[in-house]
């Protein structure tokens, strides 16, 4: 039988008082398609940042080629790819935060992100 692409048991995550993900379940499995689907508010954006890496989840478990996240944020974002149906900039963060989500999505941290973010912030007031 093959391993599960990505398994969840259990996971939650809240803003402060209000609960986004609570007590989410699921398997895929490699080459299964999937969608997630409900309202506005449902939780969908959240759940998919936590998959992606760009936030951890506050409880249960997740796993993602058999790799376990938080621990092995590393190893899977070299593993997956993340591609957007729209334009990819969150409206309610600075450009500043958006360039740093980006760099973090290519496996950035620490100097070397800050840095980057801030020559492009250069960059673009030089071009202004």
């Amino acid at each position: 039988m093959t391993a599960a692409a990505v398994r969840a048991e259990g996971l939650a995550y809240s803003y402060g008082p209000r609960r986004a993900l609570e007590d989410l379940s699921l398997e895929i499995r490699p080459r299964e398609i999937f969608s997630v689907l409900g309202p506005n508010g449902g939780g969908k954006t959240t759940l998919f940042r936590i998959l992606s890496t760009l936030t951890s989840q506050h409880a249960g478990t997740l796993e993602i080629f058999g790799e376990r996240l938080p621990a092995a944020t590393s190893r899977v974002r070299s593993m997956i790819g993340v591609v957007f149906q729209k334009p990819s900039l969150d409206g309610k963060l600075t450009v500043g935060e958006n360039l740093h989500h980006h760099g973090m999505l290519y496996g950035m941290s620490g100097t070397r992100l800050k840095d980057a973010v801030s020559a492009s912030l250069t960059r673009r007031m030089n071009a202004s």
